[in-house]
């Protein structure tokens, strides 16, 4: 009876501060530190007061997920991403699909092979394409729509025709070096080498 008693008033303290539950562990070591089951009582008494400091974590950090989780629920409806990242997106997706992308996914090509003596990524025909002619394809139409970026650009700078002019040459640069190599490589696939 006294062991459930001094482990209520042990528990009791612990709630209450752990300055108090320090006082009581000085005054309560006399009266049984002969009997030995001081040692027990203090034991079990830290075990329930984990128990305890756990279940109040354990319901902190469940509130705080399901107020997170709200948050997040009613964020995502009212969630405005950036005009550029979706542009970005939308020509990454259309450059994709133009260099043959989707034929890559769903035929599953060889990237490459040895062929003739020589390593070749270009397939020598129109019917078919290997990995690398979609990868090349893909690489100069990026080329041309940077260049065409690129001249957009140029006209924002009205009031210093000097920068105008130099972005603009650099776009027309660009695509035309995007639609040359992409003619030559239309005349490999033509000529079959």
């Amino acid at each position: 009876m006294e062991t459930l008693r001094f482990r209520f008033s042990v528990v009791k303290t612990l709630a209450s501060s752990k300055v108090g539950f320090w006082k009581e562990y000085l005054s309560d070591t006399a009266n049984y530190s002969l009997t030995g089951q001081y040692a027990e009582e203090v034991a079990e008494s830290d075990q329930l007061w984990g128990e305890i400091e756990m279940s109040r974590k354990v319901k902190r950090e469940v509130s705080s997920l399901s107020f997170s989780m709200n948050k997040l629920y009613h964020r995502i409806p009212t969630l405005k991403p950036s005009i550029f990242i979706i542009s970005l997106l939308a020509m990454a997706f259309a450059v994709s699909l133009l260099g043959g992308g989707l034929y890559d996914i769903i035929m599953k090509p060889y990237p490459a092979v040895w062929w003739g003596g020589r390593f070749t990524i270009i397939y020598p025909a129109l019917s078919e394409q290997f990995m690398g002619d979609s990868l090349v394809a893909i690489a100069l139409y990026a080329l041309g729509i940077a260049g065409l970026l690129t001249i957009y650009q140029s006209t924002k700078y009205a009031y210093k025709p000097r920068q105008a002019h130099m972005t603009f040459l650099v776009g027309v640069i660009l695509v035309f070096l995007a639609y040359m190599f992409l003619e030559t490589m239309l005349m490999l696939k033509l000529r079959g080498t």
